[in-house]
């Protein structure tokens, strides 16, 4: 069986690539202009040199009403060593008739308050900030600059809700530059670290294998047997498309291979999707020593060694044998009623928030609740509820 990608599978949902929205206004902003990240988002800035939105493919932003929001991802610095001193370059315009004494702007940096500024009649035709972003707060992949105005050009009640006065513009000229200097790198266990949680835990899925809030497209790699059953292409294509539900901002993109097909390239430096029974998926009982519930012919055992029931499905989380710092997720079972199971499960929106720990047992097939019972309620007490053990 050649690589393939789920475009090509007619079986599975044609495309879930989306654009990124690289900016994200609120619904009071009216800059609404989408984006796609270009070619050079993966890439660091040169050090010591501004990085503007105009480099980035922006053009000039508006945003309008009383409490307009709008979001900018940048590039982050990289495998470098930043230190105090790097500068984000705020250049704005807005109307000369906006209340000086009410209307502001706040700058946050990865979501946390670092400056606020009163919009005053004098600067109203260019106003330019140079705001300082203090070290802890930066991350070496990438950083969220979020801008918060306040615009009033009536001061009683809500009266100026529809002027449309309450207007500003974020030039393409603002931009982000870290300062580096000699030596390895702070930004990251001396920061806050990157933007995605890499830990290896159920309770933390969809990540690290997908991270909505990561500004980067995410590749999805999913590994099933050679000889696919229904259970396993179901199991794929429910797994897809939640995520693609939940991805709706960036670009998600999908491979698909068999253990045999599958590059070392991929296998040795990123998070792994398997998804099939011990027989049917080598690459399952390749890793059958990683894993807390051992793989045998007829399915899997318990971690005291107690044969699983082959129509229960079985969820896993580990960290990769191949790749250091990435995530391998079983989804599997001893039939296709386990797999089936265990797919279902990590398409829910409500079951998946039960899961935590490094594996789960679903020993009953999932039932959705009845649409009249309250959300996370489920009729009838346990019955009909999957159960997970883990």
């Amino acid at each position: 069986m050649s690589r393939w990608t789920r475009a090509s599978q007619g079986m599975i949902l044609s495309v879930l690539t989306l654009l990124a929205l690289v900016v994200v206004p609120t619904a009071q902003g009216a800059a609404i202009e989408r984006r796609a990240a270009p070619p050079s988002f993966n890439q660091a800035p040169p050090p010591g040199e501004f990085l503007t939105l105009a480099q980035l493919g922006f053009t000039d932003q508006i945003v309008n009403g009383i409490f307009p929001n709008i979001d900018f991802w940048f590039p982050g610095p990289g495998e470098v060593n930043v230190t105090e001193g790097s500068v984000l370059r705020l250049v704005l315009s807005y109307p000369d008739i906006l209340l000086p004494d009410l209307s502001t702007v706040m700058v946050q940096l990865n979501n946390y308050p670092i400056a606020t500024y009163k919009l005053a009649r004098e600067t109203a035709k260019r106003f330019v900030a140079q705001v300082d972003l203090p070290l802890r707060y930066l991350r070496p992949d990438a950083n969220q600059i979020k801008l918060s105005f306040y615009l009033r050009v009536v001061a009683e009640d809500c009266r100026d809700i529809d002027n449309p006065g309450l207007v500003a513009v974020i030039y393409n000229e603002t931009g982000i530059r870290y300062q580096v200097a000699p030596g390895p790198r702070t930004v990251g266990p001396a920061g806050l670290g990157p933007l995605a949680d890499t830990s290896i835990d159920l309770v933390r899925y969809p990540s690290p294998w997908f991270v909505p809030i990561s500004p980067f497209p995410t590749t999805l790699h999913f590994v099933i047997p050679s000889s696919p059953s229904s259970a396993d292409y179901t199991a794929l294509a429910s797994i897809s498309a939640k995520v693609g539900q939940l991805g709706t901002l960036k670009a998600i993109s999908t491979t698909v291979d068999t253990p045999e097909t599958l590059p070392a390239t991929v296998r040795n430096s990123d998070h792994l999707i398997l998804i099939g029974s011990p027989a049917s998926n080598a690459l399952i009982r390749q890793i059958g020593a990683s894993l807390p519930l051992r793989p045998t012919e007829s399915g899997f055992t318990t971690i005291e060694g107690t044969p699983i029931p082959p129509e229960h499905g079985v969820i896993q989380a580990v960290p990769s044998p191949f790749a250091p710092g990435k995530g391998v997720l079983v989804v599997s079972g001893g039939s296709e009623e386990g797999v089936r199971r265990a797919g279902q499960v990590l398409a829910s929106n409500s079951l998946r928030k039960l899961l935590s720990g490094p594996y789960a047992i679903i020993t009953e097939r999932p039932q959705p609740p009845a649409a009249t019972t309250p959300a996370r309620r489920w009729p009838g007490g346990n019955a009909g509820r999957p159960r997970l053990r883990g």
